[in-house]
């Protein structure tokens, strides 16, 4: 019994002063501009478990569509049930033929990572991150008529909940004692688990498939120092 007491402490003193660091970090698609706060802790030589919040613009899309497709008899659909809907004026029947989503998220991050230091200066760390987020989307709809051969924009709102799998490589330069700079490529890869709000049926939806980001970031590190 001693000694499971004694190796427990040993196990849970070896947790305590592992290292730590909190970061921020930006994201971008160059036309866009998102945050995110995370703290790291090393659970064993050379990886890292993860946690953090994100927030911020997520960019926009354009999907447009030939009006044949309505004069077919067929239907445009995007991912909001209200962006879909027909509706009528007195000038005829209006159907969607093409839209604009622009997005916005905050959430939360879990991860595991690798690092790997080439020198006491240059390094790289891979993330493997799962978020998921409460986002809003605004949308500029266009709705075509086949009877008199106009259109009319709309614009519409939505929120729903979005997920995502984002594996990420970077390469850190340590810039002091306990600081380090960080630049790389994120490459979440987005899917629906709120199909009742956000059924996306392109590739070129926002929110939907494989989304490329730049990010740049600063870490601290925090408690015992190496």
């Amino acid at each position: 019994m001693k000694r499971l007491i004694f190796l427990f402490f040993l196990a849970f003193s070896s947790t305590l002063f592992s290292q730590q660091r909190i970061g921020v970090e930006i994201g971008t698609r160059f036309e866009n501009l998102n945050f995110t706060v995370h703290y790291q802790k090393v659970f064993k030589e050379k990886f890292i478990w993860s946690a953090g919040i994100f927030g911020g613009s997520y960019g926009s899309t354009y999907v447009e569509y030939d009006t044949s497709i309505l004069y077919a008899g067929n239907r445009v659909d995007s991912p909001y049930y209200n962006v879909d809907k027909d509706f009528q004026d007195t000038s005829g029947n209006y159907h969607l033929i093409t839209y604009d989503n622009t997005g916005r998220s905050i959430g939360v991050q879990l991860g595991l990572g690798y690092y790997h230091e080439f020198s006491v200066v240059h390094g790289i760390r891979f993330n493997l991150n799962a978020k998921i987020g409460l986002t809003s989307v605004e949308t500029s709809a266009w709705y075509h008529s086949i009877t008199n051969y106009g259109n009319v924009r709309m614009l519409r709102y939505n929120t729903h909940l979005t997920s995502c799998v984002s594996p990420e490589l970077y390469h850190t330069i340590r810039i002091g004692g306990r600081s380090t700079f960080y630049y790389g490529i994120r490459l979440p890869y987005y899917f629906s688990l709120d199909i009742d709000n956000f059924d996306p049926q392109v590739d070129k939806d926002l929110f939907y498939g494989l989304e490329p980001e730049l990010a740049v970031g600063v870490t601290w590190q925090i408690g015992k120092c190496d």
